[in-house]
Order: C-alpha cells, then sequence, then structure tokens
C-alpha cells in the first residue's frame, strides 16, 4: 500500500471504492493522539501540590501586586524581580477570586496555550494554509511544547504573553492596512512584552516584513510600536520609580559555553525542519514564507543569546517552535507531490524523534507526568506541613513551598547568587543573617551540598555560607526537595 500525499489505498479484490488515506492523514491522526494524551495530563495535574520552576515566586509578587505594594522589592532587599509587571496583576486579580496564586497562574497557562494553538490555526489560515494543514501547523508546535517543554499549566507568565503576541499575529494579518486594526495588533503585541521581555522575536519579523512588503503598512506598526512602547515605559517610571530597564537588567552570568549547550542540545530536533524550512523559502519565497521564515530566523538567533544567560531555560524557544509550526503548515501547502510528502516527514520524523528519545530515556520533563504518590509530591505536602510548624521566616529555594505554608517570601536564592557570582552583591548580608539564625528553617538544596552554588560563584562566599550554615544549623530532614536545616539548640 502506499501512504503518499494524494495517492489513494485500494484493497485488491474489492469493487467498491474505498477513500484515499495520504501520509498527511496519518501524521495528523498521530499528532492529535499526542497532543490529546499530553494534554489531558497537563490539565489533570493543574491541582498537584508538587511546584515546578518560578512558581512560588512568581505567586508571591501577584501578591505584592495585589496588596498595594507593588511586586518589585526595593533596593538592597534579598528578593529580586526582574520581569515586566502585567501578569503579577492579572494572576493576581485571579488569584484572589480563586484563592491561590498558583493554581490561578496553572489555570491562566493553560487556557493560553490553548489560545496559542487557536490563534495559530487563525494565523495559518490567514497565510493561505487550508484548514488540514492548519491543523499541521498547531499540532507541530502543542507536541514540541507539551513534550519537550515543562511550561504548559504552571504558573509562569510566558505562555499568557505568546498568547497575547499570537492574538496580535492574528489582527495583524487580517489588518488589511487598516491603521485602527493595526494599532490594535500592536497594542496586543506590546502587551506580551510588558508581560514576558523575551518575546520581541515576533513584532521584530511583524515589523521587518511589513516593511517590506507594504510600506505604508510597515512604517504605520513601527509608529504604533514606538509610541506604544515609549507610553508603557513611561507609565512604568511613574508608577515604580525607576526605569523597567534597570529591572529586567537584573545581574546574571553570561557564557557561552551556556548558549552552545542550552542551543546544542535542541539541535537534533531542529535540524531537519529548518532544512526543510529553507528549502520553502528558496523555492517558493512568496510573503507568507518570506514572514514564517524571518520570524524563524529571528527566533533561533534569539534563542541562542537567550540560553547563554545562566537560568535560562527552554521557553526562550517558544517563538522558534512556533515560528516552526507555522513553516510546517506552509510547507504542506506549498511543496507538491513528493517534495510535499519529504517536507511533511521533517517535521514529523523531528517530532517522532524526540518522543522516542524521551520514552527510552524515560526523561519527560513536565511535571504532569508525576503520579500523585511519586516521592517528589508526597515530599512536597509533607515539606509544607513541616514549614507550617515552624515559626519565624523561613530561607528556601523552592518558594512554593513557604507560599502554600503561608510564610512570607524571604530570600530569592537564585538571584541572590547571580548577583553575588556577578560581583553587584558580596554576600555578606546573606551570611550575616544565617550566622545570626534569622531564618527558622533554611532549604538550599539536594544534599550533599549545603549551598548547591553555581559552579562559578565565588568559592569564598561557597565557603562562608556553609560555615554559617554548619555552625548555626543542624540538618532536621533530608527529601527530594533537598536539605532543610534549622537552628541549633
Amino acid at each position: 500500500m502506499a501512504l503518499l500525499d494524494g495517492q489513494t489505498w485500494e484493497r485488491p479484490r474489492r469493487a467498491v471504492a474505498v477513500k484515499a488515506i495520504t501520509l498527511f492523514d496519518v501524521v495528523l491522526a498521530v499528532l492529535a493522539a499526542v497532543a490529546v494524551l499530553g494534554l489531558a495530563r497537563a490539565a489533570a495535574a493543574i491541582g498537584s501540590p508538587h511546584p515546578y520552576g518560578n512558581e512560588g515566586w512568581n505567586a508571591f509578587h501577584a501578591a505584592s501586586a495585589m496588596a498595594g505594594l507593588g511586586p518589585y522589592p526595593p533596593a538592597g532587599s534579598f528578593l529580586t524581580n526582574n520581569y515586566p509587571p502585567l501578569s503579577f496583576y492579572i494572576v493576581g486579580a485571579a488569584g484572589q477570586l480563586i484563592g491561590d496564586n498558583i493554581l490561578a497562574g496553572r489555570l491562566i497557562s493553560l487556557m493560553s496555550f490553548l489560545v496559542i494553538a487557536a490563534a495559530m490555526a487563525a494565523a495559518a489560515r490567514a497565510l493561505r494554509c487550508t484548514v488540514r494543514q492548519s491543523a499541521f501547523a498547531v499540532l507541530i508546535f502543542t507536541s514540541f511544547l507539551l513534550f519537550e517543554s515543562d511550561y504548559v499549566g504552571i504558573n509562569d507568565p510566558q505562555l499568557l504573553a505568546q498568547a497575547l503576541q499570537m492574538s496580535g499575529l492574528v489582527v495583524l494579518l487580517r489588518a488589511g492596512g487598516r491603521a485602527k486594526t493595526l494599532a490594535l495588533a500592536v497594542a496586543l503585541m506590546t502587551a506580551s512584552v510588558f508581560t514576558k521581555h523575551n518575546l520581541i522575536a515576533l513584532p521584530a519579523a511583524a515589523g521587518l516584513w511589513l516593511i517590506a512588503t507594504d510600506r505604508k503598512s510597515g512604517l504605520t506598526f513601527a509608529g504604533y510600536g514606538i509610541a506604544f512602547a515609549v507610553a508603557g515605559l513611561a507609565l512604568f517610571d511613574l508608577a515604580v520609580g525607576r526605569s523597567l530597564w534597570s529591572v529586567l537588567a537584573s545581574p546574571r552570568v553570561w557564557s557561552l559555553a551556556y548558549a552552545l549547550s542550552g542551543f546544542g542540545g535542541r539541535l537534533p530536533y531542529l535540524v531537519l525542519p529548518v532544512a526543510a524550512t529553507a528549502v520553502l523559502a528558496i523555492r517558493h519565497g512568496d510573503a507568507p514564507v518570506k514572514f514564517a521564515a524571518l520570524y524563524l530566523a529571528l527566533s533561533l538567533g534569539l534563542a541562542f543569546w537567550f540560553f547563554g544567560g545562566a537560568g535560562c531555560s527552554g521557553n526562550v524557544l517558544f517563538d522558534g517552535f512556533i515560528a516552526l509550526a507555522l513553516c510546517g503548515g506552509l510547507a504542506a501547502q506549498r511543496f507538491q507531490g513528493r517534495g510535499r510528502t519529504a517536507a511533511q516527514l521533517c517535521f514529523f520524523v523531528s517530532i517522532a524523534g524526540m518522543l522516542v528519545f524521551h520514552i527510552a530515556t524515560n526523561s519527560f520533563k513536565p511535571r504532569y507526568w508525576l503520579t500523585p504518590n511519586a516521592p517528589a509530591v508526597t515530599d512536597a505536602v509533607r515539606d509544607v506541613a513541616f514549614l507550617k510548624t515552624q515559626a519565624g521566616p523561613v530561607l528556601v529555594k523552592d518558594l512554593a513551598l513557604a507560599y502554600w505554608a503561608e510564610k512570607p517570601a524571604s530570600v530569592d536564592v537564585w538571584s541572590y547568587e547571580q548577583a553575588v557570582t556577578t560581583g553587584a552583591r558580596d554576600g555578606h548580608e546573606l551570611v550575616a543573617a544565617i550566622a545570626a539564625r534569622r531564618f527558622a528553617v533554611l532549604q538550599l538544596g539536594a544534599p550533599p551540598n549545603a549551598a548547591d552554588a553555581p559552579p562559578e560563584i565565588r568559592s569564598d562566599y561557597v565557603q562562608a555560607l556553609n560555615a554559617a550554615i554548619t555552625a548555626n544549623y543542624r540538618i532536621d530532614h533530608r527529601d527530594a526537595n533537598g536539605t532543610f536545616w534549622v537552628p541549633k539548640r
């Protein structure tokens, strides 16, 4: 039997014609099954007591915003906020209704994921893809995000920002040069950048593409972008009392080795789709293809740069995944015959290879693959209960544990370590606070390293921190969340 696009599959010795089955139908069915599985797991884990990443950090800043204190701690604080402001007010408002900022952020993230998928379908259609080709684009995106990232359904502003931006793209593609519609598109994209600041590839690609294809609309788009950005920056300065840039430019180590490692680790999943896109751009370089290819090029270039920053993870590739997915839909639309089949296989093999790798190595990262009785989940429940029984502030690396234990946020450990590493702070304040036994509990990473410091951090600081800990604290217990210390008596 042949499963090539456009070729029929007929059972021998049958006089009745059988509906054609194409390779494209098979690919769509497989990707749809993958998406349903991943989405079901993510939705089922929304209420899980297991925290992930910066969920607690985001929850505390949202709570501070709702309390009227603003989400930005004062200078010299042990806490840091290097994100734009919008997500904290959106999640904080939802959290007041639900009663839990982490749960609110997870629900917003899951809904944002669905909005992105719908917006991708609409954008692909606006770029002249058929319904089936648009579905192909959406399923490429969902497969990458659900199985190669940790962000679907966690309390993080990345997907909320992407949803705003993709909604802006749909408005832009349907604008038809109308100034008011262009203004709405730019407003949505500007709001996305004020939600998560790494989303600059799409506005840049859209502006350059418009200037190249419709100069008047491109200049209008750029004019609105400058006006909205200046207005947003001015409002931030007025409300917070300092520039947004000073907030975003918090101390952080940048290393070429980090960039090569972070980007290089994803190359096996990117090579074939990028190659198919390059052929598409060379052979079918019409306006929609030029936009998608430009968006992809900018996304991947910026992702490489972002990966160089300590602590940056796969979310910096989300623009690249979206661009690749749009290119996949366009490849299915532009190529014909065997060329179309080859292009579809380039995208499908990339996803299949990613899934096979994770299955073979048992390396699925998203927290929603954890079962309810997994050690990480049961330990989180026990650790929250333990923190609640301790009198006084706690210093925990995972701020979600403190949030659920109804303890105030005391120290943003990772950001503080980065400040010490870059020389912005010398570290003596935290060492002195620990020596004074200011905290009822310390949770500082996995055993046996009490500080669990990045490898590049100053050794004298690590030694001083460890000395202060071991002199003044004793180990209460160790589990999947690390080592928990309490003051010596």
